[in-house]
């Protein structure tokens, strides 16, 4: 598989115009970093690239010293089962 790309308030797996796998996320004062939405396609559902997309996203909120917000529901119930993640949860 290949590896995660960035851009601007996305992280994802496949094409630049036709991801298969994508966590959005925007930034609010605070400093926090809201995740708003993942997705994942039923060809790659199951393998943990659902996990990999929010580690993404913890690891920019911890090397930037921000919080995160999940209002995405896959992402909340995955920071939120998870006791390390307490401190970085705005």
């Amino acid at each position: 598989m290949d590896d995660l790309k960035q851009k601007e308030g996305l992280f994802y797996l496949g094409e630049d115009d036709k991801p298969l796998a994508l966590i959005k996320f925007s930034r609010k004062e605070g400093p926090v970093i809201v995740i708003e939405h993942t997705r994942v396609s039923e060809t790659l559902k199951g393998r943990g690239i659902g996990g990999r997309l929010v580690e993404a996203v913890v690891g920019l909120a911890k090397e930037e010293g921000t919080k995160i917000l999940p209002l995405c529901s896959y992402a909340r119930a995955y920071l939120q089962k998870r006791a390390e993640y307490e401190d970085i949860l705005a």
